[in-house]
């Protein structure tokens, strides 16, 4: 998927959803990892165990779990 791999500008969310119910996270993850940029990331689940599980396997700097992103004027921007 281009918009995993590659860096989109513009106001862009890339989706993904896993298909299978049978611990679909190494799948998750792996295609995740393809993607150098690792900005941020959200993962939507109503089972705590797989938010824990992805939030300690993805690399971003921001994870967000069950919430949408939001910049607030508090938010620290590095230069």
């Amino acid at each position: 998927m281009l918009i995993v791999k590659d860096e989109i500008f513009g106001p862009v969310v890339g989706l993904m959803s896993s298909k299978t119910k049978i611990n679909p996270i190494p799948l998750s993850i792996k295609e995740i990892s393809i993607s150098c940029i690792g900005l941020a990331a959200g993962v939507v689940t109503k089972d705590l165990n797989v938010a824990n599980t992805a939030s300690r396997s993805i690399r971003a700097g921001t994870i967000c779990i069950n919430c949408h992103f939001a910049l607030r004027s508090s938010t620290s921007i590095s230069k």
